[in-house]
């Protein structure tokens, strides 16, 4: 009777050796797991934190590179305006030269002439 109850002690013992070596390993299993969920979902809160500050990010692009465009738009109207009046004044002063050099020269031949008769 020694016999089988050793043998029975053996087969109870193995069989509680391996439940508790099963349930080690499944709660550790089930411990990474729970690791591993956790990383992923801290993982997805930054890519969506990150996403959306990209997407204000690009708002905010958006709408200044609309403001210095419509910004560029008048710089280049205005300078454009400019130097057509520029080109318009330099040809108004050019006639006025050549207006006031032909009076010039016709003052200096009356002149001339006035000083050959008297």
């Amino acid at each position: 009777m020694n016999v089988t109850i050793d043998i029975l002690d053996m087969i109870i013992g193995g069989v509680v050796s391996i439940v508790v070596l099963y349930a080690h390993h499944y709660v550790m299993a089930k411990a990474k797991r729970n690791a591993v969920e956790k990383k992923d979902k801290e993982i997805r809160d930054i890519e969506h934190k990150h996403q959306k500050e990209v997407e204000t990010l690009k708002d905010n692009l958006a709408k200044r590179k609309y403001q210095y465009e419509k910004k560029y738009e008048t710089y280049l109207k205005f300078f454009n305006i400019l130097d057509d009046s520029a080109f318009k004044s330099n040809e108004y002063i050019k006639k006025a030269i050549d207006i006031n050099h032909k009076s010039n020269i016709d003052f200096i031949k009356a002149v001339h002439s006035h000083n050959k008769t008297a």
